[in-house]
């Protein structure tokens, strides 16, 4: 079992290589104090614990978990309420600023903007309204105090950055304080509506402070859901990796399998979508997809990529699931997934139900942020869809076409049950004698 994972995940002289380099660095670590790891030193380390159980080096193996293991506590302690005392163990200084992170409309993640406006109130109490001149020279220069506080790169920035849902729920105050604001003096004039609408208006501070609460609660949410996730190479089983990238893995999946060679290409980092994800981490996904079709051709068999990408809110982490086909099936799979994605979803759609990509990518036809469903065959980039109700596309629905084509039991495809660790151990090592002369992470023999 060591073995055949061993020779799908590294070379012995590289692997020895970076092994040397941490021990070295673990030699260190008693004299350096222990510190909160990021999800990336994480991920580093974890790797560097599973390249050195390969080679038999159990006693760094035993280390480094030891400096993980310290670590997630500390980062667990300096959680918890009342902390001080522990938080001052911790590697870091307290004052330390840390990067605030937003999601836009688009569903990228982006550094929270520098704070323009600032403190307009003074000792908790607002400051007085002061005259505004309007006037210069007896000609009318602005209308209201913060004409000239906006300029066109400032409020296309403020719409880029905006969420989806502003606009709807800003429209939805709008027309239910319409009731509040009926006036039944006849007299009152159009300037004075602009002048009361000026008033109720909130201050940019107010706004400013409003959208940095929100993204410190979306922070915490995708904090909580990247350290449970099981996805992310530091979380993953790994007995069930056949292979190690250095951005992707590629691993079985721990339930049954739908068919003999099925596997699936996963981000070592957290990334929700292939058209969102770092341009590096995009190409070795391809060159993995690229290695497991030469694969399984070599058996006469074809192979489908499929990604579902759904429930953006929740930062799912990327999985495209690797699907191996009958030559036979796999010519007749454009026509059965075109038919299934014209006829899934609701019935009046406003994006197009089939986006045929031809000469392009998934990251060059679906805009980020969107929720879609993409299958590829082999090497052609194959067919999207734009999923707008997410209640009625379940998450199952490429493995059930496949299942379909295949006439699979339900339960393989549905909600597969989870396979015994004997059973993912045959299973790997299995996969990993097919897997080792298309490694490409491999160094090439001379």
């Amino acid at each position: 079992m060591l073995k055949a994972l061993s020779s799908s995940s590294c070379s012995s002289s590289d692997a020895e290589e970076e092994v040397r380099n941490e021990k070295s660095d673990s030699s260190t670590a008693s004299s350096v104090p222990v510190k909160i790891l990021s999800n990336e030193e994480k991920n580093k380390l974890s790797a560097s614990i599973l390249k050195a159980e390969l080679l038999g080096n159990m006693e760094l193996a035993s280390e480094l978990k030891k400096r993980l293991d310290a670590s997630n506590k500390l980062s667990i302690a300096s959680q918890s309420p009342g902390s001080k005392e522990r938080k001052k163990n911790v590697g870091r200084d307290e004052d330390e600023d840390e990067i605030l992170m937003m999601r836009d409309m688009k569903g990228n993640v982006r550094p929270y903007p520098e704070q323009k406006h600032h403190a307009e109130i003074d000792g908790g109490r607002r400051r007085k309204k002061h005259k505004v001149e309007t006037h210069k020279d007896g000609v009318r220069v602005k209308y209201f105090e913060d004409d000239d506080r906006h300029t066109m790169k400032s409020l296309y920035e403020q719409e880029k950055l905006r969420r989806d849902w502003d606009g709807d729920a800003a429209m939805f105050n709008k027309l239910a304080s319409k009731a509040m604001q009926q006036l039944d003096d006849d007299e009152y004039a159009i300037d004075d509506e602009l002048l009361a609408k000026e008033s109720r208006k909130k201050s940019d501070l107010f706004i400013e402070s409003k959208q940095k609460q929100r993204a410190i609660i979306d922070q915490k949410k995708m904090a909580q859901k990247i350290e449970s996730c099981q996805s992310c190479f530091n979380n993953t089983e790994k007995h069930l990796i056949v292979s190690i990238g250095s951005k992707v893995y590629l691993s079985l999946p721990r339930s049954k399998s739908m068919v003999d060679g099925h596997c699936l290409i996963v981000p070592m980092q957290h990334t929700c979508q292939s058209n969102s994800c770092d341009e590096d981490v995009y190409q070795e996904i391809m060159a993995y997809k690229k290695s497991l079709v030469a694969m399984f051709k070599e058996n006469d068999e074809d192979i489908v990529f499929m990604e579902t990408c759904k429930n953006l809110p929740s930062y799912p982490h990327l999985t495209i699931e690797c699907i191996p086909l009958p030559r036979e099936e796999g010519d007749m799979a454009p026509i059965y997934f075109k038919k299934a994605l014209m006829e899934c979803d609701s019935e009046w759609s406003q994006n197009k139900k089939l986006i045929e990509i031809k000469n392009k990518t998934i990251r060059q036809s679906v805009p980020t942020g969107f929720p879609y469903f993409h299958v590829a065959f082999g090497l052609d980039e194959g067919y999207a869809h734009v999923i707008e109700d997410e209640n009625k596309f379940p998450q199952y629905f490429g493995r059930e076409v496949v299942g379909g084509m295949l006439d699979i039991d339900a339960t393989l495809w549905r909600k597969p049950r989870i396979e015994k660790i004997e059973e993912q151990i045959i299973k790997v090592t299995n996969f990993a004698k097919r897997w080792k002369p298309h490694d490409f992470s491999l160094p090439k023999s001379k």
